[in-house]
């Protein structure tokens, strides 16, 4: 109820975990769900779908979260708090739930832990709940640590965790925060997914996922990995979000539908190519390869990039494709 807590609070690894930064970035947050601050040298790693790993701590000797597994026969009802959070500059631990009915109004949190004398936040930790029913209205969060190391000029944060709802009655997965689609919890196979809320979602490469429908929503966004196949019969992306293709796609599909001022577009450089039986694009929303082209210098319409100062006309012309861009001769429409 109100006030009480299931808690595995700083109960995981303090500089020893699979996520904890190593010299020469010793003063990075620790990775888990997500990636700590300025940590290359340590990865995100478990699983999103079934989380069991204690989250990694920082240099500083801090503890992260530990972790959380609950299986309840009937009816779980939270109305307090279920949290593996970390300290400062560690990473939130895991919240693993398996029930039949998901009740209350209550928070599930892993967390990551802020800054500590220089030492920097460490990243979210890993919540998967699965259930049959569910009347639950509270919230579930992975966040990444957030701190100042200048007096509150400047926020930084870390990476956030990642968090799934498994409705397993239906099939159907709902996503509201961070996710990340892993070779670990493969195959996907589902009859909905829905993403809202501001869902983050991105996924490993050459990962297959397979569904009856894909919603985004409420200014969600993702991102298709390379080489990813997707087969998905209805896609809509609505309220402001936004689909990105990694132009290396597999994508199959028989509806295409935005709405409400959303987009579909494509990583830099790369070709934003549909081949779909039926799209449509309502008012307000856009299929749009805006400045996806080549860098600077970079395509073979591009103007001398080298500075000549004898002959400084061809570094300053325009670039030119279907037309001779403004210029002084030097390149041609490719």
């Amino acid at each position: 109820n109100s006030g009480s807590s299931i808690s595995a609070d700083r109960q995981g690894y303090t500089t020893n975990g699979p996520g904890s930064p190593l010299i020469p970035n010793f003063n990075a947050g620790g990775s888990y769900g997500g990636v700590g601050q300025f940590n290359t040298a340590s990865s995100p790693y478990g699983s999103a779908a079934m989380p069991m790993d204690l989250g990694s701590g920082g240099f500083d000797g801090n503890r992260a979260g530990g972790a959380i597994r609950i299986v309840v026969t009937d009816t779980i009802t939270n109305n307090g708090i279920v949290s593996a959070d970390g300290n400062l500059n560690s990473t939130g631990g895991s919240i693993y739930v398996t029930t039949k009915h998901l009740a209350g109004s209550g928070t599930f949190e892993a967390n990551g832990g802020g800054i500590h004398y220089g030492y920097r936040p460490g990243s979210g930790g890993r919540i998967a709940i699965h259930y049959q029913t569910s009347s639950f209205s509270g919230q579930a969060e992975a966040l990444g640590g957030c701190g100042s190391s200048d007096g509150g000029s400047t926020i930084i944060c870390s990476g956030d965790g990642t968090v799934g709802l498994f409705d397993e009655l239906l099939n159907n997965l709902y996503l509201t925060g961070t996710w990340k689609f892993m070779a670990s919890d493969a195959p996907f196979s589902f009859n909905n997914i829905y993403l809202s809320s501001n869902a983050v979602v991105t996924s490993e490469d050459s990962m297959s996922l397979t569904a009856n429908s894909l919603s985004i929503d409420g200014s969600s966004s993702f991102v298709f990995s390379n080489n990813q196949t997707i087969n998905i019969p209805s896609i809509t992306v609505a309220g402001g979000s936004t689909l990105t293709l990694s132009g290396s796609q597999t994508l199959v599909t028989n509806s295409l539908t935005l709405s409400g001022s959303s987009t579909v577009d494509v990583v830099t450089g790369q070709i934003l190519a549909l081949t779909i039986p039926n799209i449509t694009v309502n008012s307000g929303s856009t299929i749009f390869a805006n400045g996806k082209g080549y860098a600077a210098g970079a395509g073979p319409g591009s103007p001398m990039t080298t500075y000549d100062a004898g002959n400084t006309y061809p570094y300053y012309a325009g670039a030119s494709y279907g037309g001779l861009g403004f210029s002084f001769g030097n390149s041609a429409p490719a």
